[in-house]
């Protein structure tokens, strides 16, 4: 969970000094009233994701493969599925989701830029980081690391 938690405040941290830079403080205030559906969306794939690891630890210590293989399958389409739910309700429920977690009516032109950005990465983002977890149980921990590097 460290490196989730790390990994998205460095990718929050450089988007609020590009945005600050190029749009101003209204920018940084857009992408904060985002940031919880970000955080929400992988918190949900970090659950699919150390789960369906911890389930393809046991199984192959059990030496079950065929198990393992319908597990990792199972979660990829459970966290598929998963991200294109979170998107569209992300979606359906735009504005008041943004309201909900504090834009303001000078800050909502904005959120919603950031927004619907957003909200078209997180099935990718979302697929990628529980696929992380099964890699590094897998037994490569680098080529785990080296898919994150965004």
């Amino acid at each position: 969970m460290r490196d989730f938690a790390c990994g998205k405040r460095a990718f929050h941290i450089v988007d609020q000094i590009f945005i600050g830079w190029g749009v101003g403080y209204l920018g940084n205030g857009a992408t904060n009233v985002v940031f919880p559906i970000t955080i929400i969306a992988l918190a949900l794939a970090v659950l699919v994701g150390d789960g369906a690891a911890a389930f393809f630890s046991l199984k192959l210590g059990e030496g079950d493969k065929e198990s393992v293989k319908k597990g990792v399958g199972n979660s990829i389409i459970m966290v598929t599925v998963a991200g294109i739910l979170v998107t569209a309700v992300f979606l359906a429920f735009f504005n008041p989701i943004l309201m909900l977690f504090g834009a303001t009516d000078v800050l909502l032109p904005y959120a919603q830029d950031y927004g619907w950005i957003i909200a078209i990465g997180l099935p990718f983002t979302m697929i990628s980081m529980a696929i992380n977890a099964m890699i590094r149980v897998d037994g490569s921990p680098k080529f785990a690391m080296f898919s994150m590097v965004r």
